[in-house]
């Protein structure tokens, strides 16, 4: 772990930015975390093969994607594709935020399985882009919501 300037921790990275630090086990390749801008107020530019779901608690949090911005406030889940360079800033307010980093290969299936042909495979050949964010009047909202709180639990 590498502390930044202002005293904020900042990650581990290769020199290609590649993030070092492993998420979950070998066993349950996941890895839920609570984070806040007096941890991170700044992630500086990294990018690892898991992909990332981020639950805005509180605040307003700034993406880069590659050479895209997105801005996310309270309530918005935030989508980070596996292998996207990104950066995550914070606003001078407090921000909270839940982000699941996993591999997604825990979504495979079988070879004849329709999520497997029609989800599963496209994103892990990159053939189909996930949307970055997903808000309160987005349809389905309410079940992602029910769904990631109940994984995090779980976890």
């Amino acid at each position: 772990m590498i502390i930044g300037k202002g005293g904020e921790k900042e990650l581990d990275v290769d020199k290609k930015q590649r993030e070092l630090k492993s998420h979950g086990t070998f066993e349950l390749p996941m890895e839920f975390y609570d984070c806040n801008n007096n941890v991170y107020k700044d992630l500086y530019m990294h990018w690892h093969k898991e992909m990332e779901v981020i639950y805005v608690i509180e605040g307003k949090i700034f993406l880069r994607l590659n050479d895209k911005y997105v801005e996310g406030s309270t309530g918005d889940f935030m989508f980070i594709a596996p292998e996207t360079v990104h950066y995550l800033k914070s606003g001078d307010e407090p921000l909270r935020f839940k982000s699941l980093v996993f591999d997604i290969r825990i979504l495979s299936g079988s070879s004849d399985d329709f999520c497997q042909n029609k989800i599963f495979h496209p994103l892990l050949l990159h053939q189909m882009k996930i949307s970055d964010k997903i808000t309160q009047s987005d349809e389905n909202y309410e079940n992602i919501k029910s769904i990631f709180f109940s994984l995090a639990g779980c976890c």
